[in-house]
Parts: C-alpha cells; structure tokens; sequence
C-alpha cells in the first residue's frame, strides 16, 4: 500500500480567529486526513497579548520576535497549549477526527537555549538546537492528527517560546513532509501589481528579495523556506484560508503561492 504523503500545516491570523471561517478550515481538514497524514501547528500570540495586558504584562517585540518574559512564559503556556490548543482538539474531535494536543516539549520533540534581547536580558523565547519527530512519527503511524502549540523545552525542565512559523519549518524538516502550508491573512508571496505570485523557484528567491519584490517579514521567511526546501521539504504553500474549499485550492496549486525547487 502507497504511504501517505505528509502535511504540516500552520494556522493563524483571522482565519484562526474568525469562528465560522475556521469551522470550515476543521472541517476540510479532517477531510484531508483520507489524502495525507497531516499536522497541525498552531499560533495564538494575539490572544497571549490580550490576556497579558490583562495580567499587567506588557508584550515586547524586537524585529517581530516576542521578547518572553519569565513572567509571560506563564501565559503563553496557558493560552497556546491550554485554551487555544484545547479548543481544536476539541473541534477535532466533535468532527470524528482523532486529534491530540501536544507542545513542542512532549516527547522533547523539540530542544533548545533561550535568547537575549538587544540589551542582553534573559528572555524564553528560544533557539531550537534540536528537533526529534518521534512522538509525531508514532501518533501519525497510530492514526492520529498531531495539533501542536509552539513552546518547548531547554532540556532543565524550562519552558521556552517558539515562532509558530519556525515550529512548522522545523517539523516539516524533520519529518521530511511533502508539503508544508502556511495559512495567515496573507494571499501569498505578492507580485507588485499586488497579484500572488502563483508559483516561486527557490533559486529566484534571492533576486526577489534584492529588487524589492519580497521584503520584510515575508524576506525572512521565504529564506526560511528555501532552507526547508534544501533540507528535505518537497514544497511550501504560502496563502489565505478564507472559505470552504480553500484547503483544498491551495493544496492543488489554485490559490496561493508555491515555492519549490525546479
């Protein structure tokens, strides 16, 4: 019998926050997992924002990064793997999909050493020294949907902040997906009349980051994904979930934008 592709998928913006869309984005995913062994990787930092303020936490973001504080760690932890992991494997599950919500510290999938900040101040948002799949190659085997929140482990029992970007690329690495997908408000890599563009070579992604075309937070990550592509992942989708059937466009190359290797 011909294994399963695999997929990782990572969620957020409004299509995470948007009940009815995301409804439908649960939906269509458990209708993939006929197609392919999937999993999800999550983000939720805007709602790790709101519930700091609440706590007299303020957020501190350096080049896009959050900046953890010890203090915030707490939240993170409550918000990405409590409420909001909780509440699609809950989903999940409603919709007869056999979901588990795991972090990036079950299994010591991943391993790592926080970072300083600009100043040299401690923080726990971390580098990620080591990424083992073995927890999410044996819930897949099982039949499982591995949903994922983005914190993990310094190895001494702390607790350390991931990018939800960067936990994606890291699975998809290490299980050398077929294709990973990254679902946020934006409709791709944008052409300058605005337009995605349908499909990038990594080869070009560097002439489009000198002439302006790609900048940003989106220079960052195509560099990313280019290294992803040079380390075992087949391809990467870049769009916006916004209706039923969006998953499935963006899968088959209809929407979005779609960097591979020639």
């Amino acid at each position: 019998m011909k294994e399963k592709p695999t997929v990782v998928i990572k969620v957020g913006g409004s299509s995470a926050e948007d009940q009815r869309t995301f409804s439908e984005f649960l939906t269509e995913l458990g209708q993939l997992r006929s197609q392919a062994a999937v999993v999800l990787v999550h983000g939720g930092g805007a709602r790790v924002s709101a519930l700091g303020r609440i706590l007299g936490i303020e957020p501190v973001f350096v080049d896009g990064v959050r900046m953890t504080s010890v203090a915030e760690m707490d939240v993170v932890d409550m918000v990405l793997c409590g409420a909001v992991n909780k509440r699609i494997v809950r989903a999940l599950v409603a919709r007869g999909v056999p979901a588990v919500g795991i972090s990036g510290s079950d299994g010591a999938t991943f391993l790592g050493t926080p970072i300083s900040d600009p100043h040299g101040e401690p923080s726990r948002t971390g580098r990620v020294h080591r990424c083992d799949p073995t927890l999410l190659t044996t819930l897949l085997s099982a039949g499982y949907l591995p949903v994922m929140a983005s914190t993990f482990t310094d190895g001494d029992g702390g607790g350390l902040n991931l990018n939800a970007d960067d936990a994606a690329l890291q699975l998809a690495i290490a299980l050398h997906a077929d294709t990973l997908l990254f679902l946020s408000d934006t409709a791709g890599i944008l052409a300058g009349d605005g337009t995605p563009i349908e499909r990038l070579a990594a080869a070009a992604v560097e002439a489009h980051i000198v002439d302006g075309t790609i900048s940003g937070g989106m220079a960052v990550k195509s560099r990313a994904c280019v290294h992803a592509l040079n380390n075992g992942v087949k391809k990467i989708i870049i769009g916006r979930y916004t209706q039923a059937g969006s998953l499935q466009h963006l899968l088959l190359a209809q929407s979005g934008t779609r960097i591979e290797h020639d």
